[in-house]
C-alpha cells in the first residue's frame, strides 16, 4: 500500500509540472511564494537572473528574482513574448529590401538569429542578445547603415556625422563613389561615401558669380519672404537691371563669365539673363537647370525647383512683351507666340 502511494505521489508530481510549467530537467526548481514561478540553478549553485538561457532546446528569459518570465516582458528595451511555458516565441520574421541578414556568428548564444526586423515606424536590426544599433553608424554584411536614437534605420536622407556629410538611399544603405542629384543639385560622393567639397573643383569665375550673386540677394530679399516672392523679386531684379543687346557671350564661354558679364556691364543677351538668373536663384536656395529653345538651339532660359515644383523663369526681355515668371510649360507656350519650343520629355515636368 505505501509503495502504491508513492508511486501515486510521484505521478501526480509529474502530471502538475507537466501542465504548470517547462518540462522537469535538471536545474529547473519550483517556488511557492504565494504566487508559483520558476527558475533555473547553474552548476555552481547559482540562480539565472536578467539573461536569457537556452534550456533543452529553447529559449527562457530570467527577471531580476531569478523568475521565469511569461507572457510580454521587456528586455533591453524591447518587448519580448513568451508562452505559458515561458518559452520565447519568435516574431514573424519581414523581409528587408535587401534581403534578410544573418552574419557569420548565427550560431551565437542569444533568442533566435540575428536579423532586420520592422514594425511600424520603420526597420531596425535586432542582436543576438536582443539588443539594437542606435545613434550612429554600422556596417552589416559589407553595408554602412544609420540607425537613430531610436534605433530606426535612416533611408533616403543626409546624415551629418564628423564634420562631414553622407548620404543614404532608399534602402538605408549609405551611396559613395558617385555623383548623385539631389533637389536638382549634383553631389560627388567620395570612396568613403563623404560629399566631396564642391569649391575645390571650381573656377575663380564661378567662386565670383556665387559672392556677387549672394550679396544681390541679400540687398533684394529677406528672411520673411517665400521662395516665389523670393524669386519674383530676382526675377524684377534681372529685368530692371539688364539691357538686352545682340552682343554678349556665346554657351561656350561659359555660364559664370555670362553672369560676370551680366552683373558688370548690366547688359546682353538672352545667355547673360540665364546665367544671372541661375546664380541669383541658386543663391536664393533655388536648384535650377538651363533650357535650349529646340527649334534653333539660339535661345536659352531657366526651369527652377521652388520648394519641389518646377516652374519655368525666363527674365529675357521680348518687344512683344511677356512676363514668365514661375509659369507651367502650358502658360509659356501659350503667352510666348512660338519663342519657347523645347524638348518637354527632356525636362522636369511643371504642374
Amino acid at each position: 500500500m505505501k509503495k502504491k502511494r508513492a508511486a501515486a505521489a510521484v505521478f501526480s508530481a509529474i502530471l502538475s509540472v507537466s501542465l504548470t510549467g517547462p518540462a522537469l530537467a535538471q536545474g529547473w526548481e519550483k517556488q511557492e511564494n504565494g504566487i508559483t514561478s520558476w527558475r533555473y540553478q547553474e552548476e555552481n549553485g547559482s540562480y539565472v537572473r536578467n539573461a536569457w538561457r537556452e534550456i533543452d532546446g529553447k529559449w527562457y528569459y530570467f527577471d531580476g528574482n531569478s523568475r521565469m518570465v511569461t507572457g510580454s516582458y521587456l528586455v533591453d528595451g524591447k518587448k519580448e513574448r513568451f508562452d505559458g511555458n515561458g518559452v520565447w516565441i519568435e516574431e514573424p520574421q519581414e523581409e528587408h529590401s535587401l534581403g534578410v541578414y544573418t552574419e557569420e556568428e548565427s550560431d551565437a548564444p542569444g533568442p533566435g538569429v540575428s536579423s532586420w526586423k520592422k514594425d511600424e515606424n520603420g526597420w531596425y536590426y535586432l542582436n543576438y542578445d536582443g539588443s539594437y544599433y542606435a545613434d550612429g553608424w554600422q556596417k552589416i554584411n559589407g553595408v554602412w547603415y544609420y540607425f537613430d536614437s531610436q534605433g530606426y534605420m535612416a533611408v533616403n536622407t543626409w546624415i551629418e556625422t564628423d564634420g562631414k556629410r553622407y548620404r543614404v538611399g532608399t534602402d538605408g544603405g549609405m551611396l559613395k563613389g558617385q555623383t548623385i542629384t539631389v533637389d536638382g543639385l549634383q553631389y560627388v560622393l567620395g570612396e568613403d561615401g563623404a560629399v566631396e567639397d564642391p569649391a575645390v573643383n571650381k573656377t575663380e569665375e564661378e567662386l565670383q558669380a556665387e559672392a556677387i550673386a549672394a550679396q544681390i540677394v541679400a540687398s533684394i530679399t529677406n528672411s520673411s519672404m517665400t521662395k516665389p516672392q523670393k524669386a519674383s523679386a530676382i526675377y524684377n531684379y534681372v529685368r530692371g537691371n539688364m539691357r538686352y543687346t545682340t552682343g554678349g557671350l556665346r554657351p561656350e564661354s561659359g555660364e559664370a563669365a555670362a553672369a560676370l558679364y551680366g552683373f558688370r556691364r548690366h547688359s546682353g543677351n538672352c545667355f547673360e539673363y540665364y546665367a544671372m538668373s541661375k546664380y541669383l536663384l541658386e543663391a536664393a536656395g533655388m536648384p535650377n537647370i538651363r533650357v535650349t529653345r529646340a527649334s534653333d538651339g539660339d535661345h536659352f532660359w531657366n526651369l527652377v525647383n521652388v520648394d519641389g515644383v518646377w516652374y519655368h523663369f525666363d527674365t529675357t526681355p521680348r518687344r512683344t512683351g511677356g512676363r514668365w515668371c514661375l509659369v507651367t510649360t502650358g502658360q509659356l507656350r501659350a503667352d510666348s507666340w512660338g519663342a519657347h519650343n523645347f524638348d518637354v520629355s527632356a525636362y522636369p515636368a511643371t504642374p
